[in-house]
């Protein structure tokens, strides 16, 4: 057997080779984009924010800057239309960058004007480089409609996830490895200088993705809310965006905490907590593309109710994980990685549902609502969150674990009564997973998902037809 033969073999080569070329060469400007995003608002931004002495409730404002100035998509759809993905993100993708070059004054500014003025410059400039995202990503998920096939969704956003982690577990490790035990400021800085970097180099990949163009004609008043009509009267995805709030809310009340949780309850050195971030990372590019093909094949509910019952089965016992078990050092590393695979498959399967509810005529306002959906989970989550750990410390951990699994299980049942697609699914009733025995089959086959094991379409529900 040849080598090319057995690269073709692994799960994530398998599945980008699988891809047309145009959805290939977004994957490719995806992958260079996560640099940036992972050095400059990644979990290093929040080992920066502890480092420089910010407490708990302003990390929970900086988490939220990023999905909070998502909204601004509402207001994108002239912008959008007019100026075209494309050109719209290469120019606010190349602004973002620009804005955190002040970064570098940071141990000036403390020496100068004291810690709280060190918090309000990370702050000030994460915020603008989020709005500058945030102004170009109203044509993120147009362009990408535009240029992934229905027929390859669930495939793009698992070869998606497992390239981005590819490149998550080299940045991560990278990181881990560079900063060590005591990190110094300067540290910090040289990762930031590695995602401007990256992200400007992300521009030259950006450019030779085809499609994106705009429609040269002049925008009215009406342009900014006319475009919405259709989706208020979807009712249909209207509904869908409900659990679909409650679901990424439910997912966000552990992935905003628990990197604060391993510093300061488990006081694990960063060099240890971006190492288990890194193993997160390997864990969804192994198994990202077993959850895409289970999409495509048995649709996005079934996949939807297996990871959210999974994620929310494995965040309840941190409730009880303190320090002074020993074993807990042990297991809580296995269980973070656990929890990313199913948080990722959760992430994937919500998209791919929400793509395949789109018209084809409206993506922009309907994808815009989307955003502005998730932007409102994401933000207000570690706002809450970051309140509730600052005023009663452990326990304030504990109701973000307690919040986070019974907003999962719920969130899962009603994604499954909601999401209708346009394929045709022929699923189990609810009242199926509703006692204690289909409800364990649901969680085990959640996990054979994960290892790659085959799937019964009758036991699925899938409709051949």
């Amino acid at each position: 057997m040849s080598y090319l033969s057995l690269l073709r073999k692994i799960p994530l080569v398998h599945a980008v080779i699988e891809l047309n070329t145009a959805p290939r060469k977004y994957l490719a400007f995806t992958s260079f984009n996560v640099i940036s995003w992972q050095c400059i608002v990644g979990p290093a931004m929040v080992l920066f924010a502890r480092t420089i002495g910010m407490p708990a409730d302003r990390v929970g404002i900086l988490i939220s800057l990023l999905p909070f100035t998502t909204l601004l998509a509402v207001f994108m759809v002239p912008l959008v239309t007019r100026t075209g993905p494309k050109n719209l993100m290469l120019y606010t993708w190349l602004v973002r960058n620009l804005i955190m070059i002040p970064i570098f004054t940071m141990p000036f500014v403390i020496t100068k004007y004291g810690d709280k003025a060190g918090w309000a410059l990370l702050i000030i400039l994460t915020l603008g480089f989020c709005l500058a995202r945030a102004i170009g990503a109203g044509g993120w998920l147009p362009w990408l409609h535009e240029v992934v096939p229905y027929e390859q969704r669930g495939l793009y956003f698992s070869a998606e996830a497992g390239t981005v982690q590819l490149v998550n577990v080299a940045i991560l490790l990278s990181q881990g490895f560079f900063l060590g035990k005591s990190p110094r400021i300067g540290q910090f800085l040289v990762i930031y200088a590695v995602g401007i970097f990256g992200g400007l180099l992300s521009l030259f990949w950006m450019a030779r993705v085809p499609g994106g163009k705009g429609k040269k004609r002049s925008i009215r008043f009406e342009d900014f809310y006319r475009p919405y009509g259709p989706v208020f009267k979807d009712k249909t995805y209207l509904l869908f965006l409900i659990p679909a709030f409650l679901s990424l809310s439910a997912t966000n009340w552990f992935g905003s905490v628990y990197v604060l949780y391993m510093r300061d309850v488990l006081k694990l050195s960063e060099k240890s907590i971006l190492t288990i971030s890194s193993l997160g990372s390997l864990s969804i590019m192994l198994t990202a593309p077993a959850w895409g093909r289970y999409s495509d094949h048995f649709g996005s509910s079934p996949a939807i109710l297996r990871a959210l019952l999974c994620h929310g089965l494995l965040v309840i016992p941190f409730v009880e994980f303190i320090p002074r078990y020993p074993w807990v050092y042990y297991l809580v590393p296995i269980l973070i990685v656990l929890i990313t695979i199913f948080s990722a498959a959760f992430w994937t399967s919500i998209h791919r549902a929400m793509l395949n509810m789109v018209p084809e005529s409206e993506r922009i306002p309907y994808t815009n609502l989307w955003t502005v959906t998730s932007g409102l989970a994401l933000g207000i989550t570690p706002i809450v969150a970051g309140q509730i750990i600052y005023r009663f410390s452990w326990t304030g951990f504990q109701i973000c674990f307690i919040i986070s699994g019974a907003l999962c299980f719920l969130s899962a049942i009603l994604c499954y009564i909601t999401i209708k697609e346009q394929k045709s699914y022929s699923h189990p009733p609810l009242s199926d997973f509703l006692n204690p025995k289909s409800a364990i089959t649901a969680v085990l086959e959640g996990f054979s998902i994960s290892f790659g094991f085959p799937q019964n379409s009758q036991k699925n529900g899938i409709n051949k037809n």
